[in-house]
């Protein structure tokens, strides 16, 4: 299975409402996919498995970290510590790596950051208490080690969306 970067846009989730203006410095916001459609997108199956009564404030999250992205600020400037922080670290070829955690009502928005200006969404889950079990921190560590692979095997950094825009609500 070849994985690649998928941008994600605004109109992932609400194809009615207007992307923001790119500053220059922005930030890509993406996700693993298998192929070019919504539905290969690994971040948004896991949106749409998330229980509805909790997607909306996952959905609001991530609207807010695409604005926040397309501004160009650090995400540190953007949000408080309770809201983002880092949440463990990991080794990969040599390098240590960052897990961090957007926390959008009682859902976790898990990424790391590309070397590229990207924020590499690893994981979308409903979590009420703050730590992670052992369990979720190999799978978010998994999930970060895929990202940096598709980086360093220069697979296709994002899939082109023009016809590929759904709604996951």
């Amino acid at each position: 299975m070849t994985l690649r970067h998928r941008k994600l846009s605004v109109r992932d989730f609400d194809p009615d409402r207007a992307e923001p203006n790119e500053a220059a410095n922005a930030w890509k916001v993406v996700s693993l996919s298998e192929g070019d459609g919504p539905e290969s997108c690994t971040f948004l199956k896991q949106l749409s498995a998330i229980e509805p009564q909790f997607r909306q404030a996952a959905i609001v999250g991530v609207l807010r970290l695409l604005e926040v992205a397309a501004s160009g600020i650090q995400l540190a400037n953007a949000y408080d510590k309770k809201r983002c922080h880092e949440i463990g670290h990991f080794l990969h070829d040599g390098s240590k790596h960052r897990l961090y955690r957007i926390r959008a009502g009682d859902t976790r928005l898990v990424f790391i950051y590309g070397p590229s200006r990207e924020i590499c969404l690893c994981a979308a889950l409903v979590k009420k208490q703050d730590k992670f079990t052992n369990a979720e921190m190999i799978e978010f560590e998994t999930a970060a080690k895929a990202h940096l692979e598709a980086l360093r095997k220069a697979i296709p950094r994002t899939v082109n969306q023009e016809k590929s825009h759904g709604k996951h609500r």
